[in-house]
């Protein structure tokens, strides 16, 4: 579906120059270059600590919601039933909030909303402030709350991804060439690889706190409650560094254009020149 939805863009495609073949050694400096662009940085390291926090949460999602939530096996599937349609709102939502406070603007607000979604449930249960487990209220509460976040992690991630666009054409001026595929290849290497770390600090919450599910009750209650809370306190520590770094990133709507509009005389230039 995506191949054939974007098909009809070929033609529109920046066709890249002949050249001879580069060798290994050419390619690895091509490619340093091009991850030295400074606005690709914060992207970068906000990735890192992002994809930490989403490792962290989803080795730990079984756990808060057999323990901490005491939901069943057919509650925990049925929670995941809204975010088919999160997807869908989160793409539509992701241009309209771009268009109306700027990529950066938009995907650190998007950010911030999003990770006070999880963590502000168990904070507020560890308050007494939430709905007490096994009642409908609860259920319906959570399936709202995480919707909610999954709109706002989607929409963050699309903004994000526009931005890594926004580095080409910064990075085409820098280095006279367009590398699109560096940098959404390292960006999503990072991504696979660096999720793996925020699963080794889930193992190492467990391990500290032990499994909640043994001991006396009393003993689970502790358990439990250590969960939520080293949960809560990991993501908002991770989530909140890869806001840092993405407040660092420095191309705006009007430094893209004008970025666009350097390259086009650059082309031009070239063109009377080389008819």
């Amino acid at each position: 579906a995506s191949s054939l939805g974007t098909h009809r863009e070929i033609p529109r495609l920046r066709q890249p120059p002949a050249r001879p073949p580069l060798g290994l050694r050419g390619a690895i400096r091509e490619v340093r270059e091009s991850l030295s662009t400074p606005s690709f940085l914060p992207l970068l390291g906000g990735a890192v600590f992002y994809s930490m926090a989403a490792g962290l949460s989803a080795a730990l999602s079984i756990y808060l919601m057999t323990y901490f939530w005491s939901f069943s096996s057919a509650q925990i599937g049925a929670m995941n039933l809204p975010y088919y349609a999160s997807a869908a709102i989160a793409l539509w939502l992701a241009p309209r909030v771009a268009r109306a406070f700027g990529k950066k603007r938009a995907a650190i607000g998007a950010s911030l909303a999003m990770i006070g979604m999880a963590p502000l449930a168990i904070g507020l249960r560890l308050v007494g402030w939430f709905p007490e487990n096994g009642t409908p209220a609860l259920f319906y509460t959570l399936m709202f709350l995480y919707t909610l976040e999954v709109i706002l992690a989607i929409c963050s991630a699309a903004l994000v991804s526009a931005m890594v666009a926004d580095v080409v054409e910064e990075s085409e001026l820098a280095t006279g060439r367009r590398s699109e595929g560096v940098f959404f290849a390292a960006r999503s290497f990072i991504d696979k690889s660096v999720s793996g770390l925020g699963i080794m600090l889930s193992a190492v919450l467990i391990a500290w706190i032990g499994r909640p599910g043994e001991g006396d009750p009393l003993q689970r209650a502790g358990m439990i409650a250590r969960l939520g809370a080293g949960y809560a306190v990991g993501a908002v520590v991770l989530y909140s560094i890869a806001i840092a770094c993405y407040s660092r990133y420095r191309i705006s709507r009007v430094g893209h254009a004008q970025n666009l509009q350097k390259l086009a005389d650059r082309d031009a230039a070239a063109s009377f020149v080389n008819p």
